[in-house]
């Protein structure tokens, strides 16, 4: 019983030996980054704001070559928005 206990040390004692081995090696040194370019000129386009015959309010910024939207939507809508005669609408 004894040389199977021994031989359950004798185990564990190399699995962690094997499991700390990659962490003692020496790590080899990092290189600085390189220097950092000039920044490119950025300006925004100029926008168009508007307002349609049903009211809705459109900004308009054009930039890119391929078409993009981005809707906001607000619906002015819950009990905020009721009458004292609207009641539960």
């Amino acid at each position: 019983m004894c040389t199977h206990t021994t031989r359950r040390l004798a185990l564990a004692a190399a699995t962690t030996l094997a499991a700390a081995l990659p962490a003692a090696a020496q790590q080899p040194k990092r290189e600085a980054p390189p220097a950092l370019g000039t920044p490119k000129a950025f300006t925004l386009p100029p926008k168009r704001e508007f307002t349609l015959a049903n009211g809705m309010k459109v900004t308009f910024v054009p930039f890119g070559t391929i078409p993009k939207v981005s809707v906001y939507t607000m619906v002015g809508t819950g009990h905020i928005e009721e009458a004292s005669n609207q009641v539960a609408l």
